[in-house]
């Protein structure tokens, strides 16, 4: 065999073993979506991937089967949000459908849930990105619509949230000069120790949680109170009138929020009712 012979079957063996490893990529998908899940588990937030994973399987005839093992990791992650009562409570219900997500990447369902559990968390902007996952496993689903049109809502929530002034500095509402101190979130020792003389049987010490909130720098006064409630009158103690503006209002208050409140809570939470995961 001379060299030109030798060289064109050199030449014509590289060609059928690229065409046969061409062939075995368009033959298996199978097999290349458990690649790429294997890749994921190793780089959960590489985000091109897991649409790439999405992409293909979407291409599947018939499409991939749940592996059996995720269905108790879906009904370990449902209870979790089933039971949730609190941020935290929803932020660990979405952790566990991060771990259905890694085992099932291509599940539409699953990152509809997981973005309902990020949304309860407070997370509007990871919720946003797994409404959207949703949208590009499932184009056709009937509340496609309604989703994008959610997705509208929570980014304009989180716009909102991001001019607000934030926990732990001071702020004036412009509306009514209120003067108000951010509280951020923390935990705290309530009761009282059992050596504390005078001490009642109900004043058990317990760890209590709060989320951040805004507490009022000082008294609401009378005028304050009357941009909501116009009519309101603090009467009188010992015929010493309790009426001046500047006085505080007696007692405790107990108002029904006006419509203006209403609407204010609105544009920063969802208009939405609650999320209800998908089974």
């Amino acid at each position: 065999m001379n060299h030109l012979q030798k060289s064109m079957l050199s030449f014509f063996l590289a060609l059928i073993a690229v065409s046969v490893a061409s062939l075995a990529e368009v033959a298996s998908p199978r097999e290349t979506l458990k690649q790429y899940v294997a890749e994921l588990q190793n780089n959960p937030n590489d985000q091109a991937l897991r649409e790439k994973i999405i992409k293909l399987a979407r291409t599947m005839k018939p499409r991939p089967a749940v592996p059996e093992e995720v269905d108790e990791l879906v009904g370990k992650a449902l209870h979790r949000f089933k039971n949730s009562t609190s941020e935290s409570d929803y932020a660990e219900a979405a952790e566990a459908f991060k771990q259905v997500l890694l085992a099932a990447p291509w599940v539409a369902d699953y990152y509809f849930n997981l973005g309902a559990a990020l949304e309860k968390a407070g997370k509007n902007n990871e919720a946003i990105t797994n409404y959207r996952l949703y949208l590009t496993a499932k184009p056709e689903a009937a509340d496609a619509r309604e989703v994008r049109m959610h997705i509208g809502e929570l980014k304009d929530a989180a716009a909102i949230v991001a001019a607000a002034p934030a926990l732990g500095k001071s702020w004036t509402e412009p509306a009514t000069g209120m003067a108000f101190i951010g509280i951020p979130k923390g935990c705290f020792t309530m009761g009282s120790p059992s050596s504390e003389p005078g001490r009642y049987d109900d004043e058990r010490q317990h760890q209590v949680c709060a989320e951040g909130f805004w507490l009022g720098k000082y008294a609401v006064t009378n005028a304050q109170f009357r941009q909501f409630r116009p009519s309101h009158d603090s009467g009188s103690y010992k015929d010493h009138s309790l009426n001046d503006a500047d006085q505080p209002v007696p007692g405790e208050l107990q108002i029904t929020p006006p419509p203006a409140c209403e609407t204010i809570r609105d544009s920063v939470t969802s208009r939405q009712t609650d999320p209800i995961v998908r089974e």
